[in-house]
């Protein structure tokens, strides 16, 4: 399949364009990419091992069939050309793609100097499809591009043990820029004082959801509107949801002196409510969930 690319820009980054040779355009626009990350790879990934680290020059072209790994795949210098069955990807320098484990595709490099590094990983994730990022900005980079793959293959436990705390920095500086505060920026600056609040605030009583909207400067329709845009809940969902987490954690551990202190520690002064809240969403009673999971 012969492909003709072209530069765009979409939603205020540079993408690029793909024709197919029935005249098809498919689009890519960068931050549709970015936004599934935190959805799809980090919120819900866990049990990483990492296999190998290999780094070199893009061959020519090559064709991958059933990939027998997740793998992130860094570009260094140079573009290739990621062909799956519905779509193709281009690759530049600084950017990151993920492809899931079971993949096929076919890779064709599209500049005469083109170098990689692969993470190659088995792990539990939901992600299913092909994703790409930008790797730009990350304070590391040369030592991934330099030392990572000599450390995995020649160093000791321990310097392995560097590696995989290397890879989580890769994960949370990809998923930080994914975060809503990232997807829906513009939304995100009008009720930017209201969301440190909450942060600052999270777990005190004196927290008050109906003041959050004089915080912006708006009103409390518009208010939640916006918040449930960039945050997928009310904000009163996200503190409960945020809270009861938090709780239920303390609760496993142990660590508590009783339910009714562990309610006032997270903002609930009233322990028959929090109770109340917490059986709805886990199914049981806070004095039966450490018991039972």
């Amino acid at each position: 399949m012969s492909i003709i690319k072209r530069k765009a820009v979409v939603n205020g980054e540079k993408g690029t364009i793909w024709t197919n040779p029935n005249n098809v355009s498919v689009d890519f626009p960068r931050m549709k990419w970015y936004n599934l990350l935190g959805d799809t790879m980090l919120g819900k990934i866990k049990n990483i091992t990492i296999l190998n680290v290999i780094q070199g020059k893009s061959v020519l072209q090559n064709t991958i069939k059933d990939r027998f790994s997740h793998v992130l795949v860094f570009k260094i210098s140079g573009e290739s050309a990621y062909v799956f069955q519905t779509e193709t990807i281009s690759l530049a320098e600084d950017e990151v793609l993920f492809i899931p484990k079971g993949a096929s595709y076919s890779i064709r490099r599209l500049s005469d100097e083109s170098e990689y590094v692969y993470i190659n990983f088995e792990a539990e994730l939901c992600a299913q499809i092909p994703q790409i990022y930008s790797f730009r900005g990350f304070k590391d980079k040369l030592y991934l591009y330099h030392n990572l793959q000599k450390l995995w293959l020649l160093g000791t436990e321990a310097e392995r043990y560097k590696c995989y705390a290397f890879f989580y920095e890769v994960l949370a500086f990809l998923t930080e820029k994914t975060e809503p505060q990232y997807a829906f920026l513009h939304k995100y600056k009008l009720i930017e004082p209201a969301v440190r609040y909450i942060k600052s605030e999270i777990f005190s009583c004196d927290l008050k959801v109906e003041n959050l909207c004089a915080l912006c400067g708006m009103s409390d329709t518009y208010f939640r509107n916006i918040f449930k845009a960039v945050y997928g809940q009310t904000p009163r969902d996200y503190i409960m949801n945020t809270r009861l987490s938090y709780a239920a954690g303390i609760l496993i551990s142990g660590e508590y002196d009783s339910i009714k202190a562990l309610s006032e520690s997270v903002g609930y002064p009233d322990a028959l409510y929090f109770s109340r809240i917490f059986l709805k969403k886990y199914g049981v009673r806070p004095s039966a969930y450490g018991k039972n999971v």
